[in-house]
C-alpha cells in the first residue's frame, strides 16, 4: 500500500489512477450520509457540478477528436487511426496495415520507438514507458553486430518497426544500459542487417532482417538516430 501511494504521488501518469476513483466515490458517498441534511444539498449540488464539468471536458474531447466520425459512418478506420490526434500522436498503423497485408504468417515483428501494437496482426515485442525496451536484452553484452543479429534470428525476429518520432518524443529510443558502448553495436547492426520495406516521410518504416543489406539500398540512413534516439549528437557515428 505504501508503494502505491508513492508511485501515486510521484507519476505522471494521471490516467493510471483512474481505478481509484471508484473507492473513493464510494468512501465520499459514506462521508455524505454521515453529514446533517443541509450539508446534503450542498455536497450533492457541488457533485452535480464537478460531474457536469466532466461530462462537458469528455464531450469536448469526443468533438476534438472526431472519433465518433467513425461510429456514425462518416470516416473509415484505416483513415481516422493513419493520421495523428491530439492523444494519438505519430500512428504507426499505415506500417501495421503494411504488415498485415505483406509480412508471411510466420513473421515476428520488434517495435522500436513504439509502444503500441494493438492492430498489428503478427506477434510483436514492445517496451513500455515503466522497463527497459526490448532491443536491450538482445544487445545486451554482445561483443558485435553480428551478435545482435544471430540473437534476434534465434527469437524469432523477422522485422522490425520503427517509429523515429514516437520514439524521440518519449525517449523510447537511444535507452541503453551502457549507452557509449550498445549503441555503436546497435547502429552497426542496423545498417547491415535491417533491409527496409515500407518507409513513411514522417520517419515510420518496417525493415526485414536478413543476412545481408545489399550495397547500394536506396533507403534513408537512421541508423544513428535508432541507436542515439534523442542523445544523438553531431560526433555520433556507427
Amino acid at each position: 500500500m505504501g508503494y502505491y501511494v508513492c508511485w501515486a504521488a510521484t507519476t505522471t501518469y494521471g490516467r493510471f489512477l483512474l481505478p481509484a476513483l471508484a473507492p473513493l466515490a464510494l468512501s465520499g458517498f459514506v462521508v455524505i450520509m454521515t453529514m446533517s441534511s443541509q450539508w446534503h444539498r450542498l455536497a450533492f449540488a457541488l457533485a452535480t457540478v464537478v460531474a457536469g464539468l466532466g461530462l462537458n471536458r469528455s464531450a469536448a474531447g469526443m468533438g476534438h477528436e472526431a472519433n465518433w466520425l467513425v461510429t456514425t459512418g462518416q470516416d473509415t478506420r484505416d483513415h481516422f487511426l493513419g493520421r495523428p490526434h491530439h492523444t494519438y500522436e505519430t500512428p504507426a498503423y499505415s506500417a501495421f496495415l503494411w504488415i498485415n497485408q505483406s509480412a508471411p504468417p510466420t513473421a515476428r515483428v520488434l517495435l522500436l520507438g513504439e509502444t503500441r501494437g494493438t492492430y498489428l496482426e503478427r506477434p510483436f515485442l514492445a517496451g513500455t514507458t515503466f522497463d527497459w525496451p526490448p532491443a536491450v536484452e538482445f544487445v545486451d553484452g554482445a561483443t558485435d553486430a553480428e551478435e545482435v543479429y544471430r540473437r534476434l534470428r534465434a527469437a524469432g525476429i523477422t522485422h522490425v518497426l520503427v517509429n523515429l518520432p514516437f520514439g524521440m518524443q518519449h525517449e523510447h529510443l537511444g535507452r541503453w544500459r551502457r549507452p557509449d558502448r550498445d549503441a555503436p553495436i546497435f547502429a552497426q547492426f542496423f545498417r547491415r542487417h535491417a533491409a527496409q520495406r515500407f518507409w513513411m516521410p514522417q520517419g515510420i518504416g518496417v525493415f526485414e532482417l536478413v543476412d545481408a543489406v545489399p550495397p547500394g539500398q536506396a533507403r534513408p540512413d537512421i541508423a544513428a538516430a535508432v541507436a542515439w534516439g534523442p542523445h544523438l549528437t553531431q560526433g555520433d557515428s556507427p
